[in-house]
């Protein structure tokens, strides 16, 4: 690898500081990989001048988060007044350090003899890290709370938000994800940012992918992704094919939105199985994004906050446009020759073979 790069002695150490990749994205920010998307939705242009159509749906991308309870909240704010502690050399009146883990193995138990005893622990280690935050705040230095004033008011808002509180924080890693339900059975809730993708309708070339940092309605999505298709492409696309979860949009911009509706009984057969043919492909981005999230890691933002999550997804899509274009313009005509090739010689063969036995038949 060092030899390809231009290296001209091998190293053992490493080349740069995995940090250097996380700054290098910083930099280029969200421009730079809607610049990369560009490029890659470039490679594709002959065959996106062709179409008029595009398909839009929307998809979730979850944060690198655990599954958010209160329980976790608080130890994670306990452990981080600890560490803050001991970085100041605060001495604590009482540090708890003792009763949280007893704390943690009562609420662990699924005994029915023990409901009483786990509610009183919940509410006694919502209490205890209520005592350590605010004794933090009474011995810290007025710059130390000026330092980490907004990670303080984070602590805050877990404390005292309730069950059906809305805006609520699901992890202090990374504040902003939200809770989405998508009516899946398998996954009621999802935690993350909702992304929208739209590609071209015969095609599948990917030509827009928006992440949004609030749970929009589907509908609410389009023009933004709509912008980003004008941008990425040069042009309004004529129509836009979309799931009833659209509903309330008509039109955006100089795209038409059609929902799925019934097909009129007037046309000719043909023209009723050519439309019902084209209805059919709005369903075609829905194995998309199933390539998008296991194939080209979309399932899981690993890159931290809103920024990271818009970035993942214009990668993934990225990824994706890049592989369909050398599957057709590299692979498959390999794969082609390679069957002439094979044809070809089996054909001589059977000719060959054909000729002996005229020869052996006339002799």
């Amino acid at each position: 690898m060092q030899y390809f790069c231009g290296e001209e002695f091998f190293r053992w150490e490493q080349p740069c500081n995995p940090s250097e990749l996380v700054h290098f994205r910083h930099r280029i920010g969200e421009k730079g990989m809607e610049r990369i998307l560009a490029s890659t939705v470039e490679l594709h242009r002959e065959e996106i001048d062709q179409e008029d159509e595009i398909v839009a749906d929307t998809t979730v991308q979850e944060a690198d988060i655990t599954f958010p309870t209160n329980r976790k909240l608080q130890v994670q704010i306990v452990e981080r007044l600890w560490k803050y502690g001991a970085e100041e050399g605060m001495r604590w009146k009482r540090s708890y350090r003792r009763t949280v883990p007893k704390l943690l193995a009562l609420l662990r138990s699924r005994s029915n003899r023990l409901a009483k005893q786990r509610k009183k622990a919940e509410r006694t280690l919502k209490t205890l890290t209520g005592r350590l935050l605010r004794e933090y705040e009474r011995k810290s230095s007025p710059v130390t709370l000026l330092c980490r004033r907004e990670e303080l008011e984070l602590f805050h808002r877990v404390l005292e938000q309730k069950r059906k509180d809305k805006n609520k924080v699901y992890s202090l890693h990374d504040p902003g994800a939200l809770c989405i339900a998508k009516g899946k059975v398998h996954k009621k809730y999802e935690f993350g940012r909702k992304a929208s993708l739209a590609m071209t309708a015969r095609g599948g070339v990917i030509v827009a992918a928006k992440s949004f940092d609030r749970n929009l309605y589907d509908g609410d999505t389009l023009p933004d992704t709509l912008f980003q298709v004008k941008k990425l492409t040069g042009r309004w696309m004529r129509n836009c094919l979309v799931d009833r979860g659209y509903r309330g949009k008509t039109r955006v911009g100089d795209t038409t939105i059609e929902l799925p509706k019934p097909i009129p009984k007037g046309l000719p057969p043909r023209e009723r199985a050519k439309e019902r043919k084209r209805v059919a492909r709005r369903a075609a981005i829905e194995p998309v994004i199933g390539h998008l999230k296991s194939d080209h890691r979309m399932a899981r933002s690993f890159l931290k906050g809103s920024r990271g999550a818009s970035q993942n997804v214009m990668l993934a899509a990225a990824g994706w446009n890049l592989r369909k274009w050398i599957l057709f313009v590299l692979i498959w005509p390999l794969m082609r020759s390679f069957l002439e090739y094979v044809t070809a010689s089996v054909s001589s063969t059977k000719t060959a073979t054909s000729g002996q036995q005229h020869a052996h038949a006339f002799s």
